[in-house]
């Protein structure tokens, strides 16, 4: 009789069956969230010059005739909607505001946005005409939940931009972007759930042509869930597999890869005007709100900038220059607004202008300032903000009057006094000063003086308080100098900075002044 497996026995005892704790069981991989951005104005909110308080539409061709593709909120309740005739909403509406739909600027336009929706998320995917996609699981913990989220977008869309926008979550791109079409602002957290949320929606929210919308309707089916009862292969043969394919990637059977936006190395913003412009203070307007996108696109990705251009076209697409330039990178909106406003104060237009566009590239990584937590470097650190004082006010002055009336002394690295300082232009770099003690006010020249009893004599005796120091440099550039330098004091009191020349003739220079 064959004995069980228990009865065995065994070379060596088994080791005793300890439960495996529930932390170390495997974990589920957790579900992508998609939030889905629906601007359905987009097409009339890219003509910033849009009236609020009169009706407006944006107005498409369609079969030989002029058609209202999007409306105005005011226009909407006067009666105005989508697809009706020019001519019937301007009988509702004879003040109506009319804009061609300008699909160039909406591209344009969702680029911006999808480079402000990378605050929140890398994974950003831009839907056209009118939507972008953001993957937010992996932020989650970043901004303490997706309310906290949800409630940033919201704020800095309605405050910042002033878009109107729709919005849903789901674990899964096209059914985000499904229910946030349709208008309903459903947060979704499992898979299991789309298909009863989903259901509720009508097939008129189906990315599908009308005739195949009207077949649906022939066969009794008007909701999504109605969808869903009908055999797969029976639905392919009659309507498509691309229906069967949207359905099965909206419910997650099928996998949905998506190209997520990549934004550009360099920073650029247009603006259209929809008249002629000559006044400067309109142009001050515009051109902050473009400098306010560039201190946005910096501080989203941790940078600053040292330059920016910004051009200003009249109607024969000739440009006028305008180069912002600081001497420390910034991303201050305000002190960027400022300069912008002293170098238009001395712009004289030639011409109308009826576009202003901003540009930016060569960027560095911010560096933030560091504050001491104790009281003992307070003069260090008030010093350091007198630098910056002096910074803003150089770079102030010279929108005010041009970089070239401004010029700045800067140290070169070398020991000779005559070669260690260069007068440059106010935006050059500075570099590091020779730590030597030197009078300020050098000759342009050093100065012979007459010997008496083998010592200098300046208008009198001169007595020699500190030194020698000794300098031996420039034997490669072939202006050699070898000198001994004294800090000295003439009869008059005055403190003077002598030198000894180092060969035969041992001859005496008054070289600077101290104060």
């Amino acid at each position: 009789m064959a004995k069980s497996p228990a009865s065995l026995s065994l070379p060596f005892p088994l080791p005793p069956e300890v439960p495996q704790p529930a932390s170390q069981a495997k974990a589920e991989i957790p579900q992508p969230l998609w939030l889905a951005l629906v601007f359905p104005k987009l097409a009339l909110e890219v003509h910033d010059d849009q009236p609020c308080d009169i009706p407006a539409v944006a107005v498409k061709g369609y079969r030989g005739r002029s058609a209202v593709h999007t409306a105005s909120q005011l226009a909407e309740a006067r009666g105005v909607s989508a697809n009706m005739a020019v001519n019937a909403a301007y009988a509702l509406c004879p003040n109506l505001k009319v804009y061609p739909v300008n699909q160039q600027a909406q591209l344009d336009r969702l680029h911006q946005l999808a480079s402000w929706a990378e605050q929140f998320t890398s994974k950003v995917n831009v839907q056209l005409p009118q939507a972008l996609l953001l993957e937010v699981r992996g932020s989650l913990k970043l901004f303490g939940g997706l309310s906290s989220i949800q409630e940033q977008i919201w704020q800095q869309l309605t405050e910042q931009w002033r878009y109107s926008f729709q919005s849903a979550v789901t674990p899964t791109p096209m059914a985000s972007l499904l229910l946030a079409f349709s208008g309903q602002s459903d947060v979704v957290q499992s898979k299991q759930q789309l298909r009863s949320v989903l259901g509720r929606l009508s097939i008129n929210n189906l990315p599908i042509g009308l005739k195949k919308k009207q077949q649906l309707r022939n066969t009794g089916v008007r909701l999504l869930r109605d969808v869903w009862r009908l055999p797969k292969d029976g639905l392919a043969r009659r309507f498509g597999p691309d229906l069967v394919n949207y359905l099965d990637r909206a419910l997650g059977l099928i996998p949905d890869p998506l190209d997520f936006f990549v934004s550009p190395e360099e920073f650029e913003a247009f603006y259209e005007f929809p008249m002629e412009v000559h006044s400067t203070d309109l142009l001050v307007n515009v051109s902050g709100q473009l400098l306010q996108q560039l201190t946005l696109f910096l501080r989203q990705r941790d940078i600053c900038v040292n330059q920016c251009l910004i051009q200003l076209y009249d109607d024969k697409h000739a440009a006028t220059d305008i180069v912002i330039g600081v001497r420390q990178a910034t991303r201050d909106h305000q002190h960027l607004t400022r300069l912008l406003e002293e170098h238009l104060n001395r712009l004289s237009l030639e011409a109308p202008v009826r576009s202003v566009r901003l540009t930016a590239k060569d960027f560095v990584l911010f560096a933030p300032q560091n504050f001491s937590l104790f009281l003992e470097p307070a003069l260090d650190l008030a010093l350091d903000h007198q630098e910056g004082d002096i910074e803003i006010l150089l770079e102030q002055l010279q929108a005010r009057i041009g970089g070239e009336a401004i010029k700045t002394l800067h140290s070169v690295a070398d020991h000779r006094p005559e070669y260690a300082y260069r007068i440059s232009e106010a935006l050059a770099t500075r570099s590091e000063v020779i730590k030597q003690q030197c009078p300020l006010w050098l000759l342009p020249e050093p100065c012979l003086l007459s010997r008496k009893n083998h010592q200098p004599w300046l208008q009198g005796p001169v007595t020699l308080v500190k030194g020698p120091e000794r300098i031996e440099a420039g034997w490669w550039s072939g202006h050699d100098v070898r000198r001994d330098y004294y800090i000295a004091k003439d009869n008059k009191g005055r403190q003077l900075w002598l030198y000894q020349e180092l060969n035969e003739h041992c001859r005496w220079y008054l070289h600077g002044l101290f104060a």
